[in-house]
């Protein structure tokens, strides 16, 4: 005669119990629950039941013990409904600050567009007549495996000095920044109308003291640059080492 484990029955009504007047996080935790028991007491039957005649099976309703106990520790240990709720509460909360992030971001890339939006448009007869970098004046970038570098030139703050070359001028107006690709639409907004005597181009070129094993990093941040420029709706002007 089978053993019977009234105190982990479950009838056939709680197995087929209608969990939908639950909210969604509590009835999958019953869901778990009922089918823990359920698995224990299918065990826990058959154990018993099975004959005694081979001294191995003799060791079964130990065996069965200390197997129950573990299944009945792990069903103890399902998340209760107040700990379900807070993870949906805080994954709800993560994903609405994503969005304010992402909204924020939005905004402040229209801003930037809309600022540079006053500098106009190059020609491209204009900017592609410069072969060399001393006689670029527009911002220039130079890319990096994890950086940009920004060489602009300012506009001269007077008239030049008794003696003063033009190369020596040039020097003294040039400024050079390094800088994360995340802060570069800030500081080309920041730039003087006179910073861009091209109109709205700048040149860009991969770092040429970069080693071999940087080359598909630089390549992915050019690319990540190109699309950043693109979208403030300034000319990409891919420079070429030879100039």
């Amino acid at each position: 005669m089978g053993f019977q484990c009234d105190c982990y029955q479950i009838t056939e009504a709680a197995q087929n119990r209608d969990y939908f007047g639950f909210p969604e996080h509590e009835r999958e935790v019953r869901k778990g629950r009922n089918a823990c028991y359920s698995g224990v007491r299918t065990f826990w039957s058959g154990t018993l039941d099975s004959p005694r005649t081979d001294p191995m099976k003799s060791l079964a309703a130990p065996l069965g013990a200390l197997l129950l106990a573990a299944l009945l520790a792990g069903c103890s240990h399902a998340p209760s409904p107040s700990k379900a709720a807070s993870s949906v509460e805080a994954a709800a909360a993560r994903r609405e600050q994503a969005m304010q992030q992402a909204r924020a971001a939005a905004q402040a890339a229209a801003s930037d567009r809309q600022e540079l939006a006053g500098i106009p448009l190059p020609s491209k007869t204009v900017y592609t007549a410069i072969h060399t970098r001393q006689s670029w004046n527009n911002p220039f970038l130079i890319v990096s495996k994890s950086t940009v570098n920004l060489s602009m030139l300012y506009p001269p703050m007077g008239p030049p000095a008794p003696g003063d070359s033009v190369l020596r001028l040039t020097a003294a107006r040039r400024r050079v920044l390094d800088l994360r690709l995340a802060d570069l639409s800030e500081a080309l907004t920041a730039l003087p109308p006179e910073a861009w005597p091209y109109g709205r181009v700048i040149a860009v070129e991969e770092d040429p003291n970069a080693p071999p094993s940087d080359g598909p990093a630089v390549r992915r941040n050019v690319e990540a640059t190109m699309q950043t420029l693109s979208d403030l709706g300034v000319v990409v002007y891919e420079w070429q080492p030879t100039r």
